[in-house]
């Protein structure tokens, strides 16, 4: 009998042992499976400030730019709900500003031509887009209504562990994909790769540093094979930007009440002088009698336009509806 006793007592420990580590595998299983894109996002908008990112309702920042067309130095503010203005310290050419409320664009080029109205709402959004802290401390609202983001994958980037979400763009003329990378430890994004038309880019965030509760990267490296930017913030502040900043400025909203929406597409002579000429120089360096050719040129400056500042980036743009309207859109 206590044989037959000390085996039960012997299996019943067996049985608990069993249990006890299958639970622990169920356990180390349902761990490891990986995040979904969503949840992610929301634990990197914790990471980023949570809800100290809501009582945000004034964002400035000015940034040195190294790239192909020298030093430029930028000054952004933004103020909520979707009013921004830009201004660039352009080399050799002076100031340029752009600015919205959202519902109407104007630019302000170096020189005597004063203030012109953008109506186009793709341009509006770029310069909406300009205040990029803003935009990623926003991530959440973007997914679903502007991104489509997929699966989630687990690997390096820019030497560190990180989780990558694959992500579509659903905007209209937006055609990017790609996957954004958040730090597995620190949940901050780490950066993105990126396909436009075909051709990669890779974005690099780095120096977080908490402002105001709420932490925002301070370099961002940007590398195609075309060309390498670095913009470095040198200063960021948080609910200090004077309204009137801001504002539209009254000649924008003579020059919008005087002016039918139809008459708003850029002309030649709404450029400045210098950026006018490069525009010219563009336009006959173009094999406008090759199809083939001049739609493989329009490609090319397409993925490049929506990565070039101010003025030249709205230039190139102009150049490309110009390709458009000689391809038949």
């Amino acid at each position: 009998m206590r044989v037959l006793h000390t085996h039960r007592t012997f299996e019943r420990r067996l049985h608990a042992l069993a249990a006890g580590v299958l639970a622990a595998a169920t356990a180390t299983l349902v761990a490891a499976a990986p995040p979904t894109a969503k949840s992610l996002i929301a634990e990197s908008t914790k990471a980023m400030g949570g809800p100290a990112i809501e009582k945000i309702t004034s964002y400035s920042s000015t940034a040195e730019m190294s790239g192909p067309m020298g030093a430029i130095v930028s000054h952004v503010s933004w103020a909520k709900p979707s009013h921004v203005v830009v201004k660039r310290v352009l080399p050799q050419m002076g100031e340029m500003v752009q600015g919205t409320d959202g519902k109407i664009g104007w630019t302000k080029n170096p020189g005597p031509a004063g203030y012109s109205v953008i109506r186009e709402q793709e341009m509006i959004d770029n310069i909406l887009e300009q205040a990029i802290h803003i935009r990623l401390l926003r991530l959440r609202e973007f997914v679903g209504t502007e991104l489509e983001v997929e699966n989630v994958t687990e690997r390096d980037f820019d030497g560190a562990p990180c989780f990558g979400i694959a992500f579509t763009s659903k905007k209209p003329g937006k055609p990017e994909s790609g996957t954004m990378y958040i730090d597995a430890a620190t949940k901050l994004l780490r950066g993105m790769e990126l396909t436009e038309r075909g051709r990669a880019a890779t974005v690099k965030l780095k120096e977080w540093k908490k402002i105001g509760g709420v932490q925002f990267f301070h370099r961002m490296e940007i590398a195609d094979e075309q060309m390498n930017i670095v913009m470095s913030f040198t200063k960021i502040a948080v609910n200090a930007v004077d309204p009137a900043l801001v504002k539209v400025p009254d000649e924008v909203v003579a020059l919008a009440g005087s002016q039918p929406a139809k008459t708003a597409t850029m002309k030649l002579e709404d450029f400045s002088p210098p950026v006018r000429k490069m525009i010219e120089d563009m336009m006959e360096g173009l094999p406008w009698d090759d199809p083939v050719a001049l739609r493989a040129a329009r490609d090319g400056m397409a993925s490049s336009a929506g990565k070039v500042p101010g003025e030249y980036g709205t230039a190139m743009k102009y150049v490309i509806a110009k390709i458009d309207e000689k391809l038949g859109g």
